[in-house]
């Protein structure tokens, strides 16, 4: 291993439940943030090496993710261990998904790109991790401004935003 590697956070803890999954985007490349059902995060190339259907479309069972194509199951380490079709199958080591580092830290799940003996990064400040969202206005970034320029400052609610919203194209949304 080596002794640095890149830590990416790739999902906030609490929106990873046992049981579920989802996907995100790093770098171009697509990985699935799963959790088994005792509560273990992994992440994953988001591929089944089947058909190359995303895993985050998938299911959770125990500790397996399986593919929603055709239910194919792979173990926390990668390795196929059933495929529905063949079920008496003893499935070739060679189908696996690729894994990679995760760890679990200041309410993130982070992966790393590549093995490493380093720590994710320490939060710069003490306190909840507070998500954030990305917002589509269909508007010209000039009426966007303007709108929230012209909106007394308060707490970010749905109260607060309407007048914002109703300035950008005059429709309540």
């Amino acid at each position: 291993m080596t002794t640095a590697g890149v830590w990416h956070p790739v999902a906030l803890s609490a929106s990873i439940e046992p049981g579920s999954s989802a996907g995100t985007h790093i770098d171009g490349k697509e990985f699935v943030v799963w959790r088994d059902n005792s509560g273990a995060p992994h992440v994953w190339e988001d591929r089944c090496p089947h058909r190359g259907m995303k895993l985050s479309f998938g299911f959770v069972r125990g500790d397996h993710i399986a593919c929603l194509y055709h239910g194919w199951q792979y173990d926390t380490a990668g390795q196929c261990r059933y495929i529905p079709a063949h079920p008496e199958l003893d499935v070739p080591g060679s189908i696996r998904v690729p894994v990679l580092q995760t760890v679990e830290t200041a309410g993130m799940i982070w992966m790393a790109t590549e093995p490493t003996e380093s720590a994710p990064p320490a939060p710069q400040e003490t306190g909840e991790t507070v998500p954030v969202r990305s917002v589509f206005f269909g508007a010209a970034i000039d009426a966007v401004l303007a709108a929230i320029e012209t909106t007394p400052s308060r707490p970010f609610s749905d109260e607060a935003a309407a007048p914002v919203l109703r300035q950008i194209d005059g429709r309540l949304y």
